[in-house]
């Protein structure tokens, strides 16, 4: 059945997060597992009620997220089509398998070995800085580093090094707990296109998302919307910034 529209959406702080985050009166439902309990995340009634919304007017809800498939398995919500995962890197069709034709794509971007290039000057960047860095990968290939504060300190030193860095082929991404490089052929942007182009032309499409990291992908939809007292949010105040 043809769905009505199309609603790529962001999962983490723009469906649901976790407790801390949510309003102290907030009538709270569980919608991600976790084995540390603080870390568990929640929808609100608002955004119970958007899902809701979407759903009874006949739209697909695509997410598009930075999580894992694994951790995509631990939430709660009823998706029933294709689901993007790891930035962009992973697509999961509605049966829950890997698309083995934007694997093989996304294999055939990462041989050029871009973020593997970039480790050990990283991991000097980290420890100078006293960050953690760890390295994602997809079918045993390298896409994307992730730096860290342990004690969830100020990163912004660390972003300005990063960019000092200049670093070809890859894209850094921010926020104030972590700074992610991606190679630059890893976008969620990309991956929404694949999926956009298996619907007909003629449905309507809207893009979800909290993060500056989102929007790229946002700007593929007709119409988009974020949360308020997001990143994204706070970074059209021309007095606000995205760290």
């Amino acid at each position: 059945m043809t769905p009505a529209f199309l609603a790529f959406s962001d999962l983490d702080d723009t469906l649901f997060q976790t407790q801390a985050k949510c309003p102290p009166d907030a009538d709270l439902a569980l919608a991600a597992h976790h084995t540390v309990a603080a870390r568990q995340s929640y929808t609100t009634g608002p955004q119970r009620q958007l899902m809701d919304f979407l759903q009874a007017a006949g739209g697909c809800l695509i997410p598009v997220t930075g999580r894992t498939p694994a951790a995509v398995a631990r939430v709660q919500l009823p998706f029933a089509a294709e689901v993007i995962c790891d930035h962009g890197a992973t697509i999961l069709e509605p049966d829950g398998q890997v698309s083995a034709e934007w694997a093989a794509h996304i294999q055939t971007l990462l041989a050029n070995g871009a973020v593997l290039q970039v480790q050990a000057a990283l991991g000097t960047l980290a420890a100078q800085h006293g960050c953690t860095l760890s390295t994602h990968e997809v079918d045993r290939a390298a896409y994307m580093h992730v730096l860290k504060h342990p004690q969830r300190g100020d990163l912004r030193a660390a972003y300005h090094a990063v960019r000092a860095l200049g670093l070809p082929g890859l894209t850094v991404i921010a926020n104030p707990s972590h700074i992610s490089l991606l190679h630059a052929g890893v976008t969620k942007a990309a991956a929404v296109a694949f999926v956009r182009a298996r619907y007909p032309a003629h449905l309507l499409t809207l893009g979800l998302g909290d993060s500056l990291s989102d929007l790229p992908f946002m700007r593929t939809c007709q119409f988009w919307l974020t949360p308020t007292g997001t990143q994204l949010d706070r970074a059209l105040d021309p007095n606000g910034a995205h760290l």
